[in-house]
């Protein structure tokens, strides 16, 4: 029983490192293309950058944007096309599926 045990965890293992192996290039990929960009320019966020010359300035970036009236602007255009998109985009068509199927005559035209 213990030596099918220690079979059987073998084979797991071995289908582990098969799957894996066959994962790791897309996850090496997708870390250096995604993750690592995204964490640099997290980080470059909170500098004034000139050239080569990098100064600290916590927030302050991030105060400015929010305190632009043209990034406010386009933030909330931006937020009413989002709204506007999933009212159109999803609620209308859920509301004329409702109703298409509570209709009798004609299911046959509509579908």
């Amino acid at each position: 029983m213990l030596s099918q045990n220690i079979k059987l965890n073998k084979d797991k293992v071995k289908k582990n490192l098969i799957g894996w192996s066959i994962m790791l290039p897309s996850l090496i990929l997708f870390a250096f293309f995604i993750w690592i960009p995204l964490i640099s320019n997290i980080q470059y966020s909170f500098y004034e950058i000139q050239g080569f010359n990098r100064e600290f300035v916590g927030f302050q970036n991030y105060i400015d944007v929010f305190r632009d009236p043209k990034f406010m602007a386009a933030f909330t255009n931006t937020f009413k096309y989002v709204f506007y998109s999933i009212i159109i985009g999803f609620i209308v068509p859920i509301f004329l599926g409702l109703l298409l199927s509570e209709t009798t005559h004609f299911k046959g035209f509509f579908r």
